[in-house]
């Protein structure tokens, strides 16, 4: 029964390391999607308020991007 107990603690050891792996690629994971993310839509901003400057604000270019980029990712 002793090597019943040490398999079964080891394979909780062995268990506890996976799910403390699989949650730490986890977190890196999320990490680096929300600073692609945040990067992406930084340059989406600053690419709009540069057309703004550009095109003037009577050209609707907010609407128009808007419109046409759920269209194509809705």
């Amino acid at each position: 029964e002793s090597t019943e107990i040490n398999t079964n603690q080891d394979y909780l050891s062995t268990l506890s390391d996976i799910k403390q792996r699989v949650r730490e690629s986890q977190l890196k994971a999320a990490t680096f999607v929300n600073k692609e993310l945040v990067t992406l839509y930084w340059k989406i901003g600053k690419t709009i308020s540069q057309k703004e400057k550009e095109a003037g604000w009577g050209a609707k270019i907010i609407e128009r991007l808007s419109k046409d980029l759920s269209s194509s990712f809705p």
